[in-house]
């Protein structure tokens, strides 16, 4: 069976912190649960620092995209647009290729 792709905490559901977006997202979680009264200003001090650190070590290689729109799916988990990923090759019969930031016409 597949680990989950969140950390439970009490009533809380956080992404794994992985990247930068998923620890926006538990910051925008952990306040709003914070300002909801369903956790208490230590345990709440002590998620913020556990961010920051993981902040600290996200590489510097990261992609950094701007997710404009987000959907929510029936569990209650927050999930960008699906991102189209080119193979090698597919440059020449694509249609987005006047638009493409990636676009190569030697492939």
């Amino acid at each position: 069976m597949a680990s989950p792709n969140y950390i439970k905490f009490d009533d809380l559901k956080l992404p794994l912190l992985e990247d930068s977006a998923s620890i926006q997202v538990a910051i925008s979680k952990i306040t709003s649960a914070f300002l909801s009264s369903r956790i208490d200003a230590r345990h709440t001090g002590l998620l913020l620092y556990a961010l920051q650190i993981a902040s600290q070590h996200i590489t510097s290689l990261e992609d950094p995209e701007i997710v404009h729109s987000m959907t929510v799916t029936d569990e209650g988990d927050e999930m960008a647009p699906e991102k189209e990923v080119c193979e090698p090759g597919d440059c020449a019969g694509c249609n987005r290729k006047d638009s493409c930031e990636d676009y190569d016409p030697e492939e």
